[in-house]
């Protein structure tokens, strides 16, 4: 079992649930100050994400002797990497979807199937938008409480 003596746990006050939030901080000697790391449940469906963390988790096997911490930061560095070179455009996405929506609803023979498949998708958009403003929402409230 790995040890962390230089980390912090605070429990914040019970709010709405019988579960009190619990803020870790973990630093080391080698502690540095890096931009800060926000995960993004959209992440979890686009094309890619799944395999860049396994492929990381492989990786850290390999290398019995790394704390939890440094394995942590090796998959979120990956992670990081991921999303630079897969930028979400969900609002191109969504204009896209609108502008599909509006073109199959004036074609002269209607194609029902089409028109439901498009809707499910800028539906999955929107809630996949309103997921990542909530999380961000919560991040902030997050740092207010320190």
């Amino acid at each position: 079992m790995e040890k962390f003596p230089n980390s912090q746990a605070r429990y914040l006050k019970k709010i709405c649930s019988d579960h009190s939030p619990l803020i870790t901080s973990m630093m080391g000697e080698n502690w540095r100050k890096w931009a800060s790391f926000k995960f993004d449940q959209r992440w979890i469906k686009r094309e890619g994400f799944r395999q860049v963390v396994e492929e990381s988790w492989r990786n850290q096997r390999r290398e019995p002797n790394r704390t939890m911490t440094e394995k942590i930061s090796a998959c979120r560095k990956e992670i990081s990497l991921w999303k630079r070179r897969n930028k979400p455009a969900s609002s191109i996405r969504i204009q896209k979807l609108h502008h599909e929506i509006n073109q199959t609803l004036q074609q002269d023979k209607l194609n029902e199937g089409e028109l439901q498949r498009l809707r499910k998708e800028i539906n999955e958009e929107y809630r996949n938008e309103e997921t990542f403003w909530k999380q961000k929402k919560q991040n902030g409230l997050a740092q207010d409480w320190r």
